[in-house]
């Protein structure tokens, strides 16, 4: 969301998203038998994306909110977000390269 989310926040999610698919793609093309089971912290930042992007949207519909704390709880939100997705991220990187390398 032009001037209210950084373009490098939606980028994050979705390289994370994209190398998480294309894991799961290639252990198929591998034939190799996995379990599939989201890490909580992947549940988490989901719940953290979707509400700092819900929140993006409501401040940029309504710029008038933008006053008092408001930006600082986005940027927090923003913040716990950008840790759980790298979290997760690494999460499903171990993962990945246990399977492969077992």
């Amino acid at each position: 969301i032009a001037g209210i989310l950084p373009l490098w926040f939606l980028c994050l999610a979705l390289v994370r998203d994209i190398l998480i698919v294309s894991g799961i793609f290639y252990i198929r093309y591998k034939k190799i038998e996995v379990v599939y089971r989201p890490f909580r912290s992947s549940k988490i930042a989901t719940l953290f994306q979707l509400f700092t992007a819900g929140f993006g949207v409501l401040l940029w519909g309504y710029p008038q909110l933008t006053s008092g704390n408001v930006p600082d709880f986005l940027s927090g939100s923003l913040a716990v977000a950008t840790i759980l997705i790298v979290v997760s991220g690494l999460q499903y990187f171990l993962l990945g390269w246990r399977i492969l390398f077992k």
